[in-house]
């Protein structure tokens, strides 16, 4: 699913390619923490560790930043 969902990134505006590649990190981890918990969501909750969202969406965000810093320049 995720494959598929990264497929169309490339696709979306220039702004928006690094929030919504960041998203899609994010919600894999999630997946592997179910995966890892061998799917007892009842039971236990599910999260990314604090370490791994910051190192995911640190570099998303400066991405994101220069990136809308760059179409300000060009408009």
């Amino acid at each position: 699913m995720y494959r598929r969902a990264e497929a169309g990134i490339p696709l979306l505006r220039e702004e928006s390619r690094a929030c919504v590649r960041t998203a899609l990190v994010l919600c894999e981890g999630i997946l592997d923490e179910i995966v890892a918990l061998d799917y007892d969501v009842l039971n236990t909750r599910v999260v990314v560790p604090r370490r791994r969202r910051t190192g995911v969406a640190l570099p998303g965000l400066l991405t994101s930043a220069w990136s809308n810093s760059r179409l300000r320049v060009r408009s």
